[in-house]
């Protein structure tokens, strides 16, 4: 099914705090990758391929803020980001993160990431930043 949020990222200027406060407020599993300067939030239970067990449930992520990443992320499932890209911008969006290949998943299919910044026209604030994602062939 395409159009569902699918992962959630939160931006934070303080991520050891951010990660403590998500824990304890939460409950939510906060698993740290220095190494990627990336934190994997885990809100639900998931199977042995990491996919959410509970039907509409998403984990997500943390990282420092950083560009156009100032507020939450939502990565959303589309069949064709190229074509999506285009209808986002028809309707005033704007691409801030070209399309790029993010990793191989266990289907030997590679995930696209696009990110999108759309403007929001119930509140004041510039723009909703979201991503788009895919399973295709990149090469």
């Amino acid at each position: 099914m395409t159009g569902r949020v699918v992962h959630f990222e939160i931006p934070a200027d303080d991520v050891e705090r951010a990660q403590s406060f998500y824990r304890e407020a939460f409950g939510w599993q906060i698993t740290p990758m220095p190494e990627m300067n990336y934190t994997l939030i885990g809100t639900t239970a998931t199977d042995e391929t990491g996919a959410p067990t509970d039907p509409g449930a998403i984990n997500g992520g943390m990282m420092q803020r950083q560009g156009e990443f100032t507020g939450p992320v939502l990565t959303i499932e589309t069949a064709d980001i190229d074509s999506k890209l285009q209808e986002l911008e028809k309707l005033g969006g704007a691409v801030v993160e070209p399309k790029m290949a993010v990793g191989t998943m266990t289907s030997g299919r590679t995930t696209a990431l696009a990110g999108c910044c759309v403007p929001c026209p119930t509140v004041s604030q510039p723009c909703v930043v979201f991503r788009l994602t895919m399973k295709e062939e990149i090469g």
